[in-house]
């Protein structure tokens, strides 16, 4: 148990793993929370995807009231989870640049009100952010490089009514441009 990264996260602060950390790690998968400091660089090749990507995430795409009051779905960690739960991932290869298409599967369309719950999905998909206040950068899933127009040249939200609402989730499928 001692070589958990676990028990090293609870030693200090937030930071990267080493190659040599990661070795001992008895599965890297099921640590896979503690990674997220950890450049995909220094992951063993077996937990990083690459080429097309298709997913379908047991999740209802965020309507604008969860957006509003800023629920859980709109979390980027939740969606990495789905991600990686749904590839046996940690990380994907970036297509740069990127197309997307995200297929709202839903017995309910809220219509596109606002592409923020959108934010969420891609943030998650992205290879990185900088967006922590002590500056470390985030490792998300890395299938896209960034959300910008230069590297996510095209995004396809669509929709597909369902009977019921058991069945919601989100379907994913990126390529390169």
């Amino acid at each position: 148990m001692e070589d958990r990264l676990l028990n090293l996260m609870l030693e200090g602060p937030p930071r990267p793993f080493t190659r040599r950390e990661l070795a001992r790690s008895p599965d890297l998968f099921a640590e896979r929370q503690a990674l997220l400091l950890t450049p995909t660089e220094l992951l063993p090749a077996n937990l990083v995807g690459e080429g097309e990507l298709r997913m379908t995430i047991p999740l209802p795409f965020p309507s604008i009231f969860e957006v509003i009051k800023r629920s859980p779905s709109v979390s980027p960690k939740l969606w990495l989870d789905h991600y990686q739960r749904s590839t046996r991932m940690i990380r994907w290869k970036p297509f740069r640049p990127a197309r997307v298409v995200l297929t709202k599967v839903d017995s309910y369309d809220y219509g596109v009100v606002d592409r923020r719950g959108e934010k969420g999905l891609l943030d998650a998909l992205k290879f990185q952010t900088l967006g922590r206040r002590d500056g470390q950068p985030l490792y998300y899933f890395g299938a896209i490089w960034d959300d910008n127009e230069r590297d996510l040249v095209e995004l396809d939200v669509k929709f597909r009514k369902v009977k019921h609402p058991r069945d919601a989730c989100v379907e994913i499928a990126i390529c390169g441009a």
